[in-house]
């Protein structure tokens, strides 16, 4: 668990004058938590089955376990049609993306505002795809 809050580690990392020793002396600060680990991290939380998550985030289903076994690293579209398997919330799936290294989503992108609406309106991944493309926007493939 970090101690430092973001502010206080950027501004830590501004100061230093080694990037070394600000790496050593804050190596407990930075996320180390890899994206199968988040996956089933959230996996566990949601009381879900890897078969539920596949079939809710629309994947292929020799995909998605090549997924969960960390055979293939999926891509940020994929990333958030596995939050919509999981069933996350908006807090859960920024956690979700930024703990993936992942692009959290940004309410000035019109594509991820659309997104974060569906997501607060507890829209599944069928209904969040027939809205982006009623909007004119890429679905969530």
């Amino acid at each position: 668990m970090s101690s430092k809050t973001t502010k206080e580690l950027t501004n830590a990392l501004i100061k230093s004058e080694e990037i070394e020793a600000f790496l050593n002396s804050n190596k407990d600060e930075f996320l180390a938590c890899n994206f199968l680990e988040q996956l089933l991290y959230f996996l566990h939380l949601k009381h879900k089955t890897k078969a539920d998550v596949i079939k809710l985030a629309n994947l292929n289903r020799t995909y998605g376990y090549e997924i969960f076994r960390g055979e293939k690293i999926p891509s940020r579209d994929k990333f958030i049609a596995l939050s919509f398997g999981l069933e996350l919330n908006f807090e859960e799936t920024q956690t979700f993306l930024k703990r993936t290294e992942n692009r959290e989503l940004y309410s000035r992108d019109k594509r991820d505002s659309l997104i974060i609406y569906c997501i607060s309106k507890e829209m599944n991944l069928i209904e969040t795809n027939s809205f982006l493309y009623s909007m004119n926007e890429a679905v969530i493939d």
